[in-house]
């Protein structure tokens, strides 16, 4: 789905050991913010008590094959706390916090990774490869970071991305099930979302190809299937055709943000109906959040930013990131 019709979150709550979350209170089917002007109110899963909707057909048509996986969920952790002594219950509550700060994760950098899936599907022969004879999946490890980030964990910097590789879907799906994992549950369960998501693509763009599914794997355990839209490499709107170079090139520059815990959010300067444009922002404590800030005063217009050689902006953006997080 194109940046513009999917709002993307500015604020994340401090991790903790709830095992799911509102998604910032939008509607879990089309992700409708409620809107503060009217005060508005979404619906609440009876079942889950988790997703919300904006409207009772969004529900009916949503939640089910969810709301059944989440409540399954909900009753495998309250199993588990039932009995266990301090140490198990500590490791229990780690295990979740390290599950919330990966949904963080994955939605702060929700472009840059987008970019890299692409990029990567590029390299290893587009979406007739993937989406072929024998669909295939992303697999990428991440490293979880508690040590080397201050406590409480920044969830943009909370995990070091590695280097994904191509698997057929069939054959990672059939090993979840041989080893007892959740991973056909929530695949089975995100049937429904694809649907839409596809449909929507489909609608708005002709040259959809398709949705490239990611699974991300930490090493705690803690696991998401992220879906990616794809869209021809002669599609027009494209500013360039892309080769081998500029998707490496892509792939790096978008890496190192992630490392830096940076990421694109709309530019709070623009004007009401102006064209969209996403400006590079970190995340920085307020309360009992993580609340995004733009890294330049005026990005576009920033005098070092624009004299420095493309080369050369990375260390630009390291320098300036580093002093503002000093500053608190």
């Amino acid at each position: 789905m194109a940046p513009a019709s999917h709002p993307l979150q500015t604020s994340f709550r401090v991790a903790d050991a709830n095992l799911l979350r509102n998604k910032n209170g939008y509607c879990r089917n089309c992700d409708k913010p409620p809107s503060k002007v009217k005060e508005e109110r979404f619906l609440q899963c009876t079942g889950c008590k988790i997703a919300l909707y904006c409207t009772f057909i969004h529900h009916t048509s949503a939640c089910r094959p969810q709301c059944k996986f989440i409540q399954e969920s909900l009753e495998m952790i309250e199993a588990l706390r039932e009995g266990a002594d301090d140490a198990e219950h500590a490791t229990l509550d780690r295990r979740l916090t390290v599950h919330a700060l990966l949904r963080d994760f994955l939605e702060a950098h929700r472009l840059a990774l987008r970019i890299i899936a692409s990029a990567s599907l590029f390299l290893n022969g587009g979406s007739a490869f993937a989406f072929g004879a024998e669909p295939q999946i992303l697999v990428v490890p991440l490293r979880f970071l508690p040590s080397s980030i201050s406590s409480p964990i920044d969830p943009a910097r909370a995990f070091q991305l590695g280097k994904g590789v191509f698997l057929p879907l069939a054959r990672v799906l059939a090993e979840s099930a041989r080893n007892g994992t959740r991973l056909v549950k929530m695949w089975d369960a995100a049937e429904g979302y694809r649907a839409r998501l596809a449909v929507g693509e489909q609608r708005g763009n002709p040259w959809f190809t398709g949705l490239l599914p990611v699974l991300y794997r930490a090493e705690t355990g803690a696991t998401s299937i992220e879906y990616y839209p794809q869209c021809a490499e002669d599609a027009p709107f494209l500013a360039e055709r892309p080769t081998v170079d500029s998707e490496r090139a892509k792939m790096r520059m978008q890496e190192r943000f992630i490392e830096l815990g940076v990421f694109l959010r709309p530019d709070p300067r623009a004007a009401k109906g102006e064209e969209q444009a996403y400006v590079p922002g970190y995340l920085r404590r307020s309360g009992s959040k993580w609340v995004w800030k733009p890294v330049f005063e005026d990005f576009y217009n920033d005098a070092e930013w624009n004299g420095t050689r493309p080369e050369n902006r990375m260390a630009v953006m390291e320098r300036r990131v580093a002093a503002l997080r000093r500053s608190r």
